[in-house]
């Protein structure tokens, strides 16, 4: 009989259901983690993107609205200064911003001041507006994670745990070995 190498491989998933503090940690790991910032590649790629047939009046009234863009630019900042792109991304589906049940369940551990700036975005923000940032966010926040890890999806119950040489760069493993070519 033939023994598979290795014989038992470590899980990346932890044993039984989380507790909310490590739920809570992994919502920050991956907040801190999303690096979809400065991609112009993904920015490019979503120029193209255009809203679900449902929301086919939102793209209508953002064509008549002539601070359109003003209002993008000033909701596109608040996201960046308050850190919400992967709430807003796990607020949705397909793009789509789920209904306020679906979100309380899918944001229940976000952490308490990502869900208060995501509950500022979504009470004042237009309607036209909220939906096309939340579009866009959907697909860069995907696109990002799907380049850094190779799979979209992500949710805190099976995230997979952290690094142990994430915070601590001195015990990191040597990378880099220089070779000694004067001998």
């Amino acid at each position: 009989m033939r023994v598979p190498y290795p014989p038992n491989p470590p899980s990346s998933q932890p044993a039984g259901p989380r507790t909310d503090a490590e739920l809570k940690q992994a919502w920050l790991d991956e907040i801190e983690d999303s690096s979809w910032r400065g991609c112009p590649w993904h920015e490019s790629a979503i120029e193209g993107a255009e809203l679900a047939e449902e929301l086919d009046r939102y793209r209508l009234w953002a064509i008549r609205d002539k601070r359109f863009l003003h209002r993008m630019y000033f909701w596109d900042c608040y996201i960046i200064e308050h850190d919400i792109s992967v709430p807003i991304e796990q607020a949705c589906d397909q793009g789509v911003l789920l209904p306020l049940e679906q979100r309380y369940i899918r944001l229940l551990h976000c952490p308490e001041r990502h869900r208060k700036a995501l509950r500022g975005f979504l009470v004042n923000c237009q309607l036209h507006v909220q939906h096309h940032l939340a579009l866009r966010y959907y697909l860069l926040v995907r696109m990002a994670r799907h380049e850094a890890t190779g799979k979209a999806d992500w949710s805190p119950d099976t995230a997979p745990p952290r690094s142990v040489y994430r915070d601590n760069t001195f015990f990191r493993p040597q990378l880099l070995r220089f070779r000694n070519y004067a001998r």
